[in-house]
């Protein structure tokens, strides 16, 4: 390999591994979304305290189930956010003194998605509950699909960690002690 190629070859990976850093404003974007699931969480919470009155037990527990709904999936979207910027960008430089999320410090790419199934399985657990507590509000083929997409999610997350699983045991070390990119 001559110069020229040397130095466009080198180009081309510089230019390939600095492509991560795209993501930055994506994750910072995406963050504000969780503003939005906080503002919904703060409206929700208003109207059962504005009604609360009014509400009976079954009432209550679906805007609670509601609320809770609202916080997994923020909870995800941390989760996305944090784990993706140290997967793909770079590790996360904590300030002396905050306390490190110990999820954050093992985890790799076949980990988050695991990570990220588990969470969307238990949203779509807390999505069925009302089904079950209000079962005449749904018509059989709506329970038959968010049983289903329920299965499939259980499925999808149990073959992620067979795959990670067999990913973590064959690592190449240092995989999960925690990782910097340089």
């Amino acid at each position: 390999m001559n110069l020229l190629e040397a130095r466009a070859h080198a180009g081309v990976q510089r230019l390939i591994f600095n492509v991560r850093l795209i993501l930055v404003p994506m994750y910072v974007l995406l963050s504000l979304s969780v503003v939005a699931f906080l503002l919904m969480f703060v409206k929700t919470l208003w109207g059962l305290m504005r009604h609360f009155h009014n509400l009976d037990a079954e009432l209550t527990m679906l805007n609670v189930l509601s609320q809770l709904d609202q916080v997994m999936v923020a909870n995800l979207i941390v989760m996305i956010i944090q784990g993706s910027y140290s997967t793909f960008v770079e590790e996360l430089k904590i300030p002396s003194g905050e306390k490190k999320p110990s999820w954050l410090s093992h985890m790799s790419a076949g980990l988050l998605k695991v990570k990220m199934s588990m969470s969307l399985m238990g949203v779509s657990a807390v999505g069925l509950l009302p089904v079950f507590l209000e079962p005449s509000k749904y018509s059989s083929h709506e329970v038959v699909v968010k049983v289903a997409v329920h299965i499939v999610l259980m499925v999808s997350t149990l073959v992620l960690w067979a795959v990670t699983r067999e990913e973590v045991i064959h690592k190449p070390e240092g995989l999960l002690e925690g990782h910097t990119h340089e």
